[in-house]
């Protein structure tokens, strides 16, 4: 039989908050459905930035003084995402906001804009929708929208306008999915050093195969999809076809409700996260000129002129005293 209720209402007061971070709505437990069972994950997010995990949030220090802060970084998102059991739903590239003003216009007047012209033309925009998984066995729908806006630009260097540009889609949506997880996980924008010593709790519920009756439902239901996947070798009696619930994906899914369906729009900077996952994409680029340069040129630029350079601007650099 499945854990008692008791159990499971006082399953919380194993990890108390001084000692963990919660990343559960609730603290205690009215009712829960007793085909259910909670699974608790635990989570250590490492506080080397070298790990790159966390990253220093300057906007943060802004309001904490002279405080150091720090942010979880996409790859941190993603361990806690996957330890929860979140699932992406969808991710979408949408139109601009810019664009969807000209598409209003376009209707109104049946002139086409001059696109080419226009400071949002190469702007970026991703829409995520994920589902999480609920205390109560259901599920909540949590969808997000980021843009990266270029129509101003003037503060960063040519060659970082052309490094955002290459990988905008994917900045788009990795922040896109970030905002996600921290909506759907109540995750806080940015840490003290001293809490990532804590780790991180999550909790979700599964149907309890220790039960007889749920465990014949998901032998069942495994049976089912394995048969629409690759046909019928595996045969499945009529009577537990007729059994079966409907697909989790499409039921679920119907039933939950969008939250906070927001629209970011950001300008076209690089924190140290961003930083991150363009390092992992393995392409250099010259700080000056923007042109693409070999891995080995651009760490010894790094080490003779303090930046990535391609051979032409070092020289530049070296004639007028760079080094």
């Amino acid at each position: 039989m499945p854990q008692t209720q008791e159990h499971k209402i006082n399953i919380i007061n194993d990890f108390p908050p001084e000692k963990y971070n919660l990343l559960i709505p609730v603290l205690s437990f009215q009712e829960i459905n007793p085909i259910y069972r909670i699974i608790t994950n635990i989570v250590k997010i490492s506080s080397n930035l070298d790990d790159k995990e966390i990253y220093e949030e300057r906007n943060a220090e802004k309001n904490a003084g002279s405080e150091k802060m720090y942010a979880l970084t996409h790859k941190a998102l993603m361990k806690l995402a996957t330890a929860a059991n979140v699932q992406i739903v969808e991710t979408t590239r949408v139109q601009p906001r810019a664009c969807e003003k000209c598409v209003d216009i376009v209707k109104a007047t049946g002139q086409a804009p001059a696109c080419g012209n226009c400071s949002c033309v190469a702007n970026v925009a991703y829409r995520v929708t994920m589902k999480f998984p609920e205390l109560s066995g259901g599920w909540r729908i949590v969808q997000a929208t980021r843009e990266i806006d270029f129509s101003a630009m003037d503060h960063l260097k040519q060659g970082q306008v052309l490094k955002i540009k290459e990988f905008a889609a994917e900045h788009a949506e990795s922040k896109a999915m970030n905002r996600c997880i921290r909506k759907g996980l109540s995750i806080k924008s940015s840490y003290k050093i001293e809490e990532f010593e804590k780790p991180f709790v999550v909790a979700y519920p599964v149907l309890d195969a220790r039960d007889a009756d749920v465990k014949k439902a998901l032998i069942a239901g495994s049976l089912a999809a394995t048969n629409l996947l690759y046909g019928s070798g595996l045969p499945l009696p009529q009577h537990q076809i007729q059994e079966l619930a409907p697909p989790e994906t499409e039921s679920t899914i119907q039933q939950g409700q969008p939250i906070d369906p927001d629209y970011e729009v950001e300008q076209p900077d690089l924190d140290q996260d961003d930083q991150n996952q363009a390092d992992d994409l393995q392409r250099y680029f010259c700080s000056q000129c923007g042109a693409e340069i070999a891995e080995n040129v651009a760490e010894y630029s790094k080490r003779q002129y303090s930046a990535p350079l391609c051979f032409k601007c070092q020289q530049t650099a070296k004639k007028g005293g760079g080094r």
